[in-house]
């Protein structure tokens, strides 16, 4: 069973996958109250599919480009559930962009994907289609819309 974590924007994303399929997910948005709406988010997403923390095998959590706050609150937490057991579950971080690239459909070979970056800059990152998956072509940049 593994929690995804995403906590990269004012967009947070959980998730619970069993290794087959998807079990259940949400997403909603926050303005600066990760910290006290992140553990009870997963409380309840746990609880509504009878998951219990011992059934975690594994954690994955979005490690940047990102909000710097909400990225170390994400990472703090999924680092405290990894340790809480004897021994850790294995912790993945995974690029924000990519995330967000693997969620595509392939419509055609190239894609560039986005993230807010406060400010009013963007995180931008630039995908090939490798016949399979997105793979990035690039360094992702922080840019503005124009």
């Amino acid at each position: 069973m593994i929690l995804a974590i995403d906590t990269a924007t004012q967009m947070v994303s959980l998730a619970l996958h069993d290794g087959q399929s998807l079990l259940a997910e949400m997403t909603w948005r926050t303005v600066r109250h990760h910290t006290v709406e992140l553990a009870p988010s997963v409380h309840n997403l746990m609880e509504r599919v009878s998951v219990a923390a011992r059934d975690l095998t594994a954690i994955a959590v979005v490690k940047g480009p990102g909000s710097y706050t909400g990225l170390r609150i994400g990472m703090s937490f999924a680092k405290g559930m990894s340790l809480s057991r004897t021994p850790p579950i294995p912790l993945v971080g995974l690029p924000t962009l990519d995330v967000v690239a693997a969620a595509q459909p392939h419509h055609a070979d190239r894609l560039i994907t986005v993230a807010q970056a406060g400010r009013g800059r963007i995180n931008a990152g630039r995908y090939q289609w490798d016949g399979a998956a997105w793979q990035a072509a690039e360094t992702p940049v922080i840019t503005t819309w124009d």
